[in-house]
């Protein structure tokens, strides 16, 4: 039951990270993938989301190795490597358009 519960909460707080990030409002997408982490602090979706957090925030350095942390922690997890890939692609384009939030850029 409890971690029925757990889940919830981890889920709302990405729903919300993603929202928050998507209308630049850092602070609050901030503190919502820190209280995602404190839920799952293994999860390759919120280290995705912190490392869209510093790239949205211009620090690319960050933003790179936090991709990488997210791939480390699940492979499969195919945002962090589309971000990852992205970001240090010479022709990139950086744009919100082209960063990867994953399964959770359907909600708005």
């Amino acid at each position: 039951m409890g971690q029925i519960k757990g889940d919830a909460l981890f889920e709302e707080c990405v729903i919300c990270s993603v929202n928050y990030l998507k209308s630049y409002q850092y602070k609050e997408a901030l503190a919502m993938i820190h209280e995602a982490m404190q839920a799952d602090d293994t999860s390759a979706l919120v280290y995705n989301l912190l490392g869209i957090y510093y790239e949205m925030k211009g620090d690319y350095v960050r933003a790179r190795k936090l991709y990488l942390v997210a791939s480390a922690l699940d492979a499969s997890f195919l945002p962090a490597m589309n971000n990852l890939n992205r970001l240090t692609s010479y022709m990139a384009e950086r744009t919100q358009v082209s960063i990867d939030f994953g399964n959770y850029e359907r909600h708005k």
